[in-house]
């Protein structure tokens, strides 16, 4: 082919999974850039005919076992250097019925030897339940279904045998009895526990876990809140020299793990400004989710035809509320509104019907925790520095213990006022707790973490930075809704 020679027509592939698009283009001339599309497509594969769904199968079982692996090797490592157990008795291969074990506490039955526990928490690593696929199902879609389905089905078969938790649905299915003495049974594979195409919900693994070890606090060597808080979470909670975790890790040694670095990987571009796009965790994001509630909420009175949006004086005193306490729920909202307004109409029941609705109300989830029930009456004893530190570490994804933020006033030798808070608390909860249920010890509630879920967001925002900061001050000004005519 000559400098100076064009083909007739060139070949365009986009190749994907599970699809190849395809185009057919055809240049206008030789000095000009234009190009016609003669013909484009797409060819779907089947299902069945597609690498994907196999691959992702093999990847995630191979990720499984990685991580299981890697979790029992680590609570290993904690547990030999509390002195709970050796090395070689670590090492040891486990009963075949440690779902039994964990029933007969839960069902009020003897209490275990350490050698027993690990054999349980052992069992947990393997059967951790399912969490919704929180970090996870943003690229594993079709995963998620398959395990929501399994969800289902362990909470029919709760139902159905009338168990509250996944040690007990073993034993029901099994035929077994707890607090009996028969340990095994003869199924069929199919009519076995495994067999039944269900996992249960994380909620309540947890819950059966926590109920199992608070069993044994005191009873057992190392065994405490410390150690608690370090299988569910913060690995850091009992300070172990031999063990390091990478610092994406999250959570605790039984029910933490990596954070995917999803969010990292593809940084998509605003399609109206071109630049890239931040996070959903920054303070750009958060002002534009909230102002476009504000921006969608409409008024009226009986007299008047049509809704109107709210007036600018309105949506800056609805703005001044919500930063107050970080959050509205929408009962809250609704009540401001009509107030500030005097309408007779509005169309919040129906906004606040979207499922992303509730969540665009939270605008400061650090300004939601410090003004919680739980944490304000500590926070308005910390000196202001040390609540800006904390305010910095929250935001980046922190999480502290009340005995970690004990140990930074005692730095500063402030303690007194913050300790006679901790009595306070511990004598209301405990005069408010019914006689049969625990009662709160100072060791426990030290070891409560603030905040005690995340608060950071997932994902990234729809448009650059300047974009969502201009939709919020345009917005607060009573200007065009951002997406109609006018509108940025």
């Amino acid at each position: 082919m000559g400098a100076n020679t064009f083909p007739d027509l060139e070949l365009a592939f986009d190749v994907g999974h599970s699809s190849i698009g395809w185009a057919v283009l055809q240049q206008k001339g030789a000095k000009t850039t234009e190009i016609d599309i003669l013909g484009c497509g797409a060819v779907v594969f089947r299902a069945d005919d597609c690498l994907a769904s196999s691959r992702r199968a093999y990847r995630r079982q191979r990720r499984h076992i990685r991580s299981t692996r890697q979790r029992i090797a680590r609570m290993k490592t904690l547990l030999q250097h509390i002195g709970a157990l050796s090395e070689n008795q670590l090492n040891e291969p486990g009963c075949a019925w440690p779902w039994l074990l964990a029933a007969r506490v839960l069902k009020g039955g003897q209490l275990l030897t350490w050698r027993e526990l690990w054999d349980v928490l052992r069992w947990y690593a393997h059967n951790r339940g399912y969490d919704g696929n929180r970090r996870w199902s943003s690229t594993e879609v079709e995963a998620a279904k398959e395990d929501s389905e399994k969800e289902a089905n362990a909470r029919g078969l709760m139902g159905s045998y009338g168990t509250r938790n996944m040690a007990e649905t073993f034993c029901a299915i099994s035929g077994i009895d707890p607090l009996g003495k028969k340990k095994s049974t003869n199924l069929p594979g199919n009519q076995r526990p495994k067999g039944q195409n269900a996992a249960f919900p994380r909620d309540v693994v947890e819950g059966e876990v926590h109920r199992i070890l608070q069993a044994h606090f005191g009873k057992l060597k190392g065994l405490d809140a410390k150690l608690e808080a370090a299988l569910f979470s913060d690995w850091r909670a009992v300070p172990c020299p031999t063990l390091k975790l990478p610092r994406r890790y999250e959570g605790g040694l039984l029910f933490g793990q990596l954070v995917p670095r999803f969010d990292n990987r593809i940084i998509s571009i605003c399609p109206i400004s071109g630049e890239k796009v931040p996070t959903r965790n920054c303070p750009e994001f958060l002002n534009f989710r909230w102002a476009m509630q504000l921006a969608n909420i409409k008024v009226g009175n009986a007299k008047e035809r049509e809704l109107q949006p709210l007036r600018a004086a309105h949506r800056v005193a609805l703005d001044k509320q919500m930063r107050e306490r970080g959050y509205l729920t929408p009962k809250e909202l609704k009540e401001a509104v009509r107030s500030l307004t005097g309408c007779d109409r509005d169309n919040l029941d129906t906004m606040l019907m979207h499922p992303d609705a509730k969540e665009a109300l939270l605008l400061d989830p650090v300004q939601k925790l410090i003004s919680s029930d739980d944490f304000a009456p500590f926070w308005k004893l910390l000196p202001e520095r040390l609540q800006k530190r904390l305010r910095g570490q929250w935001r980046r994804g922190k999480a502290f213990t009340l005995a970690q933020i004990r140990r930074q006033l005692e730095a500063l030798g402030e303690t007194g006022a913050f300790d006679a808070e901790l009595e306070k608390q511990i004598d209301t909860h405990n005069s408010n707790t019914r006689k049969k249920d625990t009662q709160i010890t100072r060791d426990v509630l030290m070891q409560r973490h603030f905040p005690s879920k995340k608060l950071r967001l997932d994902g990234r925002a729809a448009f650059a930075r300047p974009l969502l900061q201009q939709a919020y001050d345009d917005i607060l000004a009573g200007k065009p809704h951002p997406k109609e005519e006018g509108g940025c």
